[in-house]
């Protein structure tokens, strides 16, 4: 083996299956035409439910408009996760709930938010472990990136004390990666080209079924396929998680003044304290929260 300076060139193997797959292709393309010319003697009749799915088809529109823009704002304790005291990492429901009030109207940050709607969350415990339990179905249920941040370095602080006198042995520079495909241009655009020249003559190979054996199945797919958006819907919708919520209404100001006029019900020494804004109704996380 030896060094030696090369120069580029289409790999054949990639050239020998494009030309293949191209010779079949283009008489099949030529043949088109008389296909074609059958129209006009077919005549087909509406399935019979798509008038009632016709009927359904604004439920897109309601379905999008649960998706709204707002603002999550997450209060926690600040503390520095390298510092092992827990005394650190304590703040009472009292003053995070506090915090929100005040950042509601703090007109010196630049993002403040307008707001018409909003909704609060409130988690306190009386240790660490306590609040991770509280946190971590609401993360799994909600996933904020600032929340579960948080609980991933509440779970680094309670870890901490057994890892702190583990030192793993440092691999030399520069370090191996994990396998991973190695899907670099030209190759990744030639599989996504001839990938798709190669879908057109699979789709050619299956003209020896009969158009009764293929709406068979298309309609077994269909069946599966509904089946198992079934399936995943139910299995989404059973959620779990308490938290302490608050919803709010009005302009910043308001919700301001009522946040402040409400006694937490729970004041730990370990809380987060969560807003939730926009200028459209929270619709879906309030009925998520109830």
């Amino acid at each position: 083996m030896s060094w030696s300076k090369t120069n580029a060139a289409w790999p054949s193997h990639a050239a020998n299956r494009s030309a293949q797959s191209t010779d079949v292709l283009t008489q099949w393309q030529g043949e088109l035409g008389s296909t074609l010319a059958l129209e006009s003697r077919a005549k087909y009749q509406q399935h019979v439910l798509s008038a009632a799915a016709q009927a359904l088809l604004s439920l897109r529109t309601e379905l999008n408009a649960l998706l709204v823009y707002g603002t999550v704002l997450t209060v926690t304790a600040d503390a520095d996760i390298n510092n092992s005291d827990s005394a650190m990492m304590r703040l009472s429901a009292q003053s995070a709930v506090d915090k929100l009030s005040v950042k509601l109207i703090d007109y010196n940050d630049v993002y403040l938010p307008s707001t018409t709607d909003g909704l609060a969350l409130l988690f306190s415990a009386g240790s660490i472990n306590e609040l991770i339990n509280q946190l971590s179905p609401i993360c799994a249920l909600l996933a904020l990136p600032e929340l579960n941040a948080y609980l991933r370095k509440l779970t680094s602080f309670t870890q901490l004390d057994s890892e702190k006198m583990q030192q793993n042995p440092t691999p030399a520079l520069p370090h191996w990666s994990s396998k991973t495909a190695i899907h670099l241009a030209p190759l990744r655009e030639a599989m996504q080209l001839q990938g798709a020249q190669l879908a057109q003559l699979e789709s050619l190979a299956s003209g020896g079924e009969s158009p009764i054996a293929r709406l068979q199945q298309l309609a077994i797919k269909r069946a599966n396929t509904q089946a198992q958006l079934t399936n995943d819907i139910n299995a989404l919708q059973q959620v779990s998680g308490e938290v302490w919520r608050c919803h709010l209404t009005g302009d910043r100001a308001q919700m301001a003044n009522q946040l402040a006029g409400l006694t937490p019900p729970i004041n730990q020494a370990f809380s987060v304290a969560v807003l939730m804004v926009s200028d459209t109704p929270l619709t879906f996380f309030k009925e998520l929260l109830p």
